[in-house]
């Protein structure tokens, strides 16, 4: 018990002077357990990697956005060649035609 009485660490006057009790060294070794406890879980708190994700529709689906390509195809006629339109959330437009302008390459060399 002279141990416990001897890390009693708030003593307001110097240790030769004061007389250490149970009481005071038993609440300064609660409080560093407290103290250790806290310090070693906030510390594994902050060691822990925590991976966040947020999904958020778009909600402006009226809105189009203008796609601009050039494909050139040689041997194709231009009759056969058509575009389709697939989107991440599963639309699927097939032989859209609607502001594609199609022009027929010159022959090429045989």
């Amino acid at each position: 018990m002279e141990w416990l009485k001897s890390v009693h660490f708030y003593r307001k006057v110097p240790a030769d002077l004061t007389e250490a009790t149970l009481a005071g060294g038993t609440i300064s070794l609660l409080s560093s357990l407290a103290m250790a406890y806290l310090f070693v879980s906030n510390f594994r708190s902050f060691l822990q990697i925590e991976t966040v994700t947020s999904v958020r529709l778009d909600e402006s689906q009226e809105k189009k956005i203008q796609i601009n390509f050039n494909v050139t195809l040689h041997h194709l006629p231009c009759r056969f060649a058509s575009v389709d339109i697939a989107d991440v959330m599963g639309t699927h437009l097939q032989n859209v035609s609607a502001n594609i302008v199609k022009t027929r390459c010159a022959a090429a060399p045989s």
